[in-house]
């Protein structure tokens, strides 16, 4: 199908045709399903998350940026469904850090995974997550480098990058701020200065 660009001064582009937006999240789903419940030692909490999905507006992001992009940049639609669940992935595992950090015993109106499997296991299933999601993302990039070649060069923005600052802002949450300093004051950056020194031995 032909459609008119508003970038290309009226030059058409062909945009290929993909499942409707409602079928893709469906298959964001079932895909989801397939890499994380697998017989392995999380499968239980994969299977509690994924029971109670949210809204995943993370992945119909990725899905609708996928659509905007021209035939000769084309990703196929299963390195695009996975990108969406790796973004997911990485969502859900920072939701299970923040649980633990939080004490929440509630997630979509349903136990949290520390409160119903416990905080050892909730910490040690995150960090599986995100690992299972970064394979996911670096597979796609690594199968697609004619779209993702321009991939990092944006001055500090990466997904590590991304990662690190989320994992310090757990960080954070969990120290006690100074009495001079409201809550909620400050950015990140304000507060990596007030991180406790080291400790020794």
């Amino acid at each position: 199908m032909s459609v008119l660009s508003p970038a290309s001064d009226g030059v058409t582009i062909d945009r290929p045709s993909v499942a409707q937006p409602s079928d893709q999240m469906a298959l964001v789903a079932n895909r989801m399903h397939e890499i994380l419940v697998t017989g392995g030692t999380f499968d239980a909490i994969y299977r509690h998350i994924l029971a109670v999905p949210g809204k995943r507006v993370r992945a119909g992001l990725v899905l609708a940026c996928a659509r905007l992009l021209p035939s000769a940049a084309a990703v196929p639609l299963r390195d695009v469904v996975d990108l969406a669940i790796g973004i997911e992935m990485l969502h859900e595992a920072s939701l299970m850090h923040d649980d633990i950090c939080d004490g929440s015993l509630l997630r979509r109106n349903a136990p949290s995974v520390p409160a119903a499997f416990g905080v050892r296991t909730a910490a040690r299933a995150g960090f599986h997550l995100a690992g299972q999601a970064l394979q996911v993302v670096a597979r796609v990039l690594a199968d697609n480098t004619a779209v993702f070649t321009r991939h990092g060069e944006a001055p500090g923005v990466t997904y590590l990058d991304g990662i690190s600052e989320l994992s310090f802002g757990q960080l954070v949450e969990t120290l006690p701020l100074p009495r001079k300093t409201p809550p909620c004051a400050g950015s990140t950056k304000s507060l990596r200065a007030q991180k406790p020194a080291p400790c020794s031995g």
